[in-house]
């Protein structure tokens, strides 16, 4: 049996991608102008597991980041920040 260890993980999974692609395909003509901005967002998204909570950052024209704490395996709250590149 394969065990799931969420710190191990930093990327995304492919099928993300596909579901940015289905979701495009969707807008019709806006195609381009919505696949574009999610796919940087796929290939500059990275996760980071720790004890008490996860981040997840990504980056376009800057930088975004959220972090989510939990304790006992409940939601504490979210922070979100941004940066101009």
């Amino acid at each position: 049996m394969n065990n799931f260890n969420p710190g191990e993980l930093e990327r995304p999974d492919r099928s993300l991608l596909k579901y940015y692609g289905l979701i495009s395909l969707l807008t019709g003509p806006g195609i381009v102008v919505m696949f574009l901005p999610l796919f940087f967002k796929y290939e500059t998204l990275r996760y980071r597991f720790e004890d008490d909570g996860m981040s997840m950052s990504w980056e376009f024209s800057f930088d975004m980041s959220i972090w989510k704490r939990f304790a006992g395996g409940e939601h504490r709250g979210h922070s979100r920040s941004r940066t101009v590149a």
